[in-house]
């Protein structure tokens, strides 16, 4: 499957509920695109027997859908591989709402269609409104039809177009009537049921609501593309506070339905306490499926930590500039919410200018709440505490009765209040205080024992001892929660710290992959492992404890993460039903493998996977330096090697020019003073193989020269006609016996090069063929052009290249061919300054043709 850069697009046919004719819109669409030659395939259309539906799906191609056994029963379902593999530009998947059967790739046939928009696929689907994730609650109480199939909001909202298709509610009752959407006693129970006249009313106003919505939201992303702002509004803010209960759900239903309304932007707050940490797996289960509910919907989630909730909930308001805060109203347990003040009477108090709605649940939805939270329950050891501490503050009181005032005694309970605060529970707390005023009431004010008291300051005593009693064991029970949130919050950090440190010094491969493994385990009971992606398979870089991972089908999962890049598994969409959590090991160029993550409690808690993700983002980001490091050594060498290299010749160049011109004019002079024949000729090899390395000296120093760094080039407009008549000019009398055919195009332009350059260039091609092809004769030198370059082209009918070497070889098929790759070095050197090529090639009729490429971006337009 080849990868696209864009993303697809997405078109929804919606409508109020079935047969209204989603299908067959889409398919009709389709068909026009079809005549328009665009390829578009059925990948999965549902005709419920209709023929009219059926007859318009046979002009198109059908991609084969998947069978899966289930429960004994073999369904067919969307094939999403199939469908990649095929890559068209549209497919048709009809039901965005349907949920796959066990054994698919994803759960829910829109993250299909997901995947396929990520592939660059256009996507045409059908939606009924009723399935929306925010309108179902409501539909539910219209109909009395739960709906159990739903769709994020936030894939309605990112569509790039829909289509309403819509009909009166009285015409589709009258088709369901005639048998045009369900037969026989299918229909009757839908007339009976969901095909009410006040139902469909219902529906189609929702379905045009949110159909008006996604338009709104369309013109004000058009206004701010054309920065259109005189009647821009800031939209309402509101904030929703939900909690560990079953009602959460409900409530974020009712928030959107409300945020709708409003046009609002709704943030999500989920305060967690000291004694919200110690959840049950339920609790917890529940916690965060509304909340993974509430990020479907697109709302922003901010989870706070905290001992006093409201606190936590006015603080995001505020920061949000939020007008309205939405929370659940109490349901049961009025007894505890007088004893330990109910959240929503004190939000309402303490909201100031903000304002608070408070959402009803029904009886079911609420999670029972005894009447002491959690963490006010008695605890035994820490009462028995608390009651010693009163018993000895009470025979401490009595020892000193008759030294000490009434004053000086309650300052003994007072004491005994703040150790118990340091020991046990704000309830304790609280029971401790009220015993200790009785106490001293009975045992030490007149009338004694008795709890009559005849003086009036004696009660503003007691009143002030158990204020400041309750006052201070409030104060030391919210110091120690404090305290709680701090060590969690240090104990992440310092895992952040700690695998930071080892990341920094590591410095191979195996000591990234341990450090981020001993992290990790050190946030809580998990089991972990580390798969390391090389050549596109994954190889086990450190195994977990148990080798959970390595099973075939955990296996699987963690493929599908190496190849989509997103996390998989449990608590995730994707393969929910997996052993494990797996995350990829990514920064944003590359991956590099996946981590595989699970619980030694079945239960991975999801506050605790954002600092695994942190943890894996430096591992990656480590690994990518080890690989930038290695690079950057290699790229270093190869620098210090080519410099080296060019300083050589460059030296040994100058130091040869001296002996050589010493030695061709000795050789000359000794040929010019003799008369013997032999001595003639061996002064004539001595001269012409000096001139030979002098020539190979002289392009060692150029190359060496080029190779120094991009020189700065003397560019001006020259023509190719006279470069190339210069360059034959100085070979004028080795060419004489060779037949020179010139051809130039009647519109060749002026070219902006360096002169010197290119002349050094032809002259050389012109020499090596005179040195190299010494019996050819011919000349032939012609220019033409192609989409991007002038291409000069010079030819011989002389040996050619060597039959050994392949087109681009640089090695002549001659004895004297030593140096010759050094000349075309620095041929195609010049050529890539002026931004094209050099070629050399054997001709099909013999000989050789070197091809010079300049590019047409230097050329000047006529």
């Amino acid at each position: 499957m080849k990868k696209s850069s864009r993303r697809g697009r997405l078109k929804i046919y919606l409508g109020m509920s079935a047969g209204v004719g989603k299908t067959y819109a889409m398919l009709k669409d389709a068909q026009e695109d079809l005549k328009s030659r665009v390829d578009i395939v059925a990948g999965y259309i549902e005709p419920h027997g209709r023929e009219e539906t059926e007859s318009l799906i046979k002009p198109f191609e059908v991609v084969p859908s998947k069978e899966i056994t289930y429960e004994g029963i073999t369904l067919r379902e969307f094939d999403l591989e199939a469908a990649l593999k095929r890559d068209p530009h549209t497919i048709l998947v009809d039901e965005l709402a349907h949920s796959n059967a066990p054994g698919c790739l994803h759960n829910k046939r829109w993250l299909d269609i997901q995947a396929l928009l990520d592939a660059g696929i256009n996507v045409y689907s059908t939606l009924n409104i009723q399935h929306l994730e925010s309108v179902s609650e409501l539909v539910s109480s219209l109909s009395g039809i739960t709906v159990h199939e739903t769709v994020p909001d936030s894939v309605l909202r990112e569509a790039d177009s829909i289509e309403v298709v819509d009909i009166p509610p009285e015409e589709l009752i009258e088709r369901l009537k005639s048998g045009k959407i369900y037969k026989g006693d299918k229909a009757e129970t839908a007339l009976r049921n969901f095909f009410k006249e006040g139902s469909l009313l219902a529906l189609r106003e929702i379905l045009l609501r949110k159909a008006a919505e996604k338009i709104d939201r369309d013109v004000i992303k058009f206004r701010e593309s054309l920065a259109v702002k005189d009647s821009w509004a800031t939209s309402d803010r509101m904030v929703l506070a939900v909690g560990p209960n079953r009602f959460a759900k409900r409530l974020i239903r009712k928030a959107s339905s409300i945020a709708a309304a409003r046009k609002s932007s709704v943030a999500v707050v989920y305060v967690q306490t000291p004694h919200l940490g110690k959840l049950s797996e339920q609790d917890q289960l529940l916690i965060e499926d509304a909340l993974i509910t509430a990020q479907k919907m697109g709302f922003f989630i901010e989870r706070r930590f905290g001992t006093d909730i409201v606190s936590e909930i006015l603080k995001v308001a505020v920061a949000l500039n939020a007008s309205l805060v939405v929370v659940g109203k109490p349901i049961k347990n009025r007894i505890r919410d007088i004893l330990f003040n109910s959240l929503a009477d004190d939000l309402v108090r303490r909201s100031g200018n903000i304002d608070v709605l408070l959402v009803t649940g029904d009886e079911e939805d609420a999670t029972p709440r005894p009447l002491f939270p959690k963490d006010k329950r008695p605890r035994i050891f820490t009462t028995l505490y608390a009651l010693v501490v009163v018993v000895l503050c009470t025979l401490l009181g009595a020892l000193l009765e008759r030294y000490v005032e009434i004053a000086t005694i309650s300052m003994i309970y007072i004491l005994g209040a703040v150790l118990i605060a340091r020991r046990s529970g704000r309830t304790e707390s609280v029971a401790a205080a009220i015993a200790s005023s009785l106490c001293l009431n009975f045992f030490f004010i007149d009338p004694k024992y008795s709890l009559t008291v005849h003086n009036p300051e004696y009660v503003i005593t007691l009143l002030a001892m158990v204020s400041v009693s309750l006052s201070l064991s409030g104060l030391v029970a919210r110091i120690r929660s404090q305290n709680q949130i701090v060590e969690s919050r240090e104990q992440r950090t310092l895992a952040l710290y700690e695998v930071g440190r080892k990341l920094s010094e590591a410095t191979t491969q195996d000591e990234i992959l341990v450090a981020a493994q001993q992290s990790i385990l050190k946030l809580g009971k998990l089991d972990c492992g580390l798969l390391i992606v090389q050549d596109r398979n994954l190889k086990t870089g450190i195994e977990s404890k148990s080798l959970f991972e390595i099973e075939s089908e955990e296996f699987a999962v963690a493929k599908i993460v190496m190849d989509k890049k997103v996390a998989a598994g449990v608590t995730t969409d994707i393969l929910p039903g997996a052993g494990g959590l797996y995350l990829p090991i990514q920064t944003e160029r590359e991956l590099f493998g996946v981590c595989a993550v699970q619980s030694e409690t079945d239960h991975i808690d999801p506050e605790i996977i954002p600092t695994i993700e942190l943890i894996l983002q430096q591992t990656a980001l480590c690994l990518e330096r080890l690989i930038l490091e290695a690079s950057a050594r290699e790229s270093q060498v190869r620098i210090e090697t080519a410099s080296m290299r060019t300083l050589v010749l460059s030296s040994v160049s100058h130091d040869f020019r001296t002996p050589l011109t010493v030695i061709e004019a000795a050789a000359e002079q000794i040929g010019i003073a003799t008369d013997l024949k032999e001595v003639q000729e061996f002064a004539s090899l001595i001269r012409d193989h000096s001139k030979r390395l002098s020539k190979l000296v002289g392009n060692a120093l150029s190359f060496a020269k080029l190779e120094q760094g991009a020189p700065q080039l003397n560019l001006e407009w020259e023509s190719l006609e006279e470069l190339i008549g210069q360059a034959l000019e100085k070979y004028r009398n080795e060419l004489s016996k060779r037949t020179i055919r010139i051809e130039y195009p009647e519109n060749l332009p002026l070219m902006r090069v360096d002169a010197v350059l290119l002349d050094q260039l032809i002259s050389n091609v012109i020499e090596n063929s005179i040195i190299h092809a010494k019996f050819a004769s011919l000349l032939h030198i012609s220019i033409s052009f192609d989409a991007q370059n002038v291409i000069i082209n010079i030819a011989d009918d002389g040996p050619g290249l060597a039959h050994t070497a392949s087109p681009h070889s640089v090695r002549l098929d001659t004895e004297k061919n030593v140096g010759a790759g050094l000349g075309v070095s620095i041929c195609k050197m010049i050529a890539k300054l002026h931004g094209g090529k050099f070629v050399l090639e054997s001709n099909d009729y013999g000989g050789a043709t070197a091809k010079i490429f300049l590019s047409l971006a230097h050329a000047a337009k006529n």
